[in-house]
């Protein structure tokens, strides 16, 4: 081991110990849902999957105000039977204040995990909200 590996480890050591001195559950926790792999929207449109995606950002790659980020807000459960589920999807500006498109329409969203869909959206009190209403 030369000197900088051993600076470089005792270093890394000593920003490691203070995390690893937290309760381990919490920690645990943490580290598991930010590691754990994202659901493919595309194939399970679901809203358990786009509560997966709540606080995550989406660039506007086409449609009206492309070029934009979007942070899913929020997902709201409206109701679900044997046959379907409808649910409701809030989107906000990344940046607060930014400039949205007045219209509504159906705008392809890409996710930094290289996931593409495409939605119809419609201008809401904050942002956009896509509306599923899907059979099962």
């Amino acid at each position: 081991m030369n000197k900088r590996e051993f600076v470089a480890g005792g270093v890394a050591a000593a920003v490691a110990a203070p995390v690893l001195a937290r309760p381990a559950g919490g920690a645990l926790r943490e580290l598991m849902t930010r590691t754990q792999r994202l659901p493919d929207l595309a194939e399970r449109a679901g809203a358990d999957a786009f509560e997966a995606y709540v606080g995550e950002r989406f660039d506007i790659v086409a449609g009206a105000g492309s070029g934009q980020q979007l942070v899913l807000e929020s997902v709201e459960r409206v109701s679900r039977c044997a046959a379907t589920e409808q649910f409701n999807v809030a989107f906000a500006p990344a940046r607060p204040g930014g400039p949205l498109d007045d219209a509504d329409g159906v705008r392809l969203l890409r996710h930094a995990t290289g996931q593409r869909v495409a939605l119809h959206l419609e201008r809401s009190q904050d942002g956009y909200a896509a509306r599923f209403n899907l059979l099962a």
